[in-house]
């Protein structure tokens, strides 16, 4: 497929992705679904990729990225993206011992905790086939990875339409969404599905890490030092995903 011709799906996701999305709000509302577990939202890139395959998958399959990982290739690389899990949450937990702002106590029972996990992984897993599944690598094939990964993250911080109440805060948060997209774009490979979980395990760490591990309440109420257990490890993998793109970039220059 023609560079040019992937604007059509492109567009089709976003336009999906918006409207179901809307719907998911309605959805969310009239169910009374508490957003502190659960975001249906997030869904709404998945059902996005999902008409767009629709419309485009049936005719030319290089609509979504390919080829897959190997099992191989794939379960080393999920093993890794576990381990950064791991220390992604880890780096969480002592920035807010540190900092003083973690958890005085557990805010779930062991039913609750693992219901808000599952839930949670879904809709990451949900929001990435999306974003990085398709329109982060589609980007990719227009652009170099650096502006796809912006546009991206830009993009990825504008569906999150509550933030734009404060603009402020929405240039900090777009900012840490383009950051987190510069690694996110170069951890996820493979297929549209292999992108997604890869991306996702991610993503879900970042969401459940702050809460689970940190006082969210005073986090966000707090001066930016003590902000720094939600910034500094996005900032982190931001810093890692430039280096990457740009040593990526440097090798195909030579």
């Amino acid at each position: 497929m023609r560079n040019a011709s992937l604007w059509h799906p492109i567009l089709v996701f976003l336009a999906a992705t918006s409207a179901a999305s809307v719907v998911l709000i309605l959805l969310q509302a009239l169910l009374d679904i508490d957003y502190r577990y659960a975001a249906m939202t997030q869904l709404g890139p998945a059902i996005g990729l999902f008409f767009t395959w629709y419309f485009y998958g049936s005719e030319n399959r290089e609509v979504l990225p390919r080829p897959s990982l190997s099992l191989r290739s794939f379960g080393l690389r999920f093993a890794a993206v576990v381990l950064l899990v791991a220390a992604y949450v880890g780096l969480t937990w002592l920035l807010s011992v540190l900092l003083g702002v973690q958890q005085a106590e557990a805010g779930f029972n062991l039913a609750m905790l693992i219901v808000f996990l599952a839930a949670q992984l879904i809709g990451a897993v949900g929001e990435e086939v999306g974003w990085r599944g398709f329109l982060q690598p589609s980007l990719e094939r227009v652009w170099h990875p650096l502006p796809a990964a912006i546009a991206t993250g830009g993009i990825w911080a504008l569906w999150h339409v509550q933030v734009l109440a404060n603009p402020l805060f929405f240039i900090a948060f777009a900012g840490v969404c383009i950051l987190v997209s510069l690694f996110l774009g170069r951890i996820a490979l493979g297929a549209w599905w292999q992108r997604g979980i890869l991306a996702g395990l991610v993503h879900w760490a970042i969401n459940v890490g702050i809460v689970l591990v940190a006082d969210v309440e005073r986090v966000v109420n707090s001066d930016l030092v003590h902000r720094l257990p939600l910034l500094l490890p996005q900032v982190v993998l931001g810093i890692v995903g430039a280096v990457w793109i740009a040593v990526l970039m440097r090798r195909k220059e030579e």
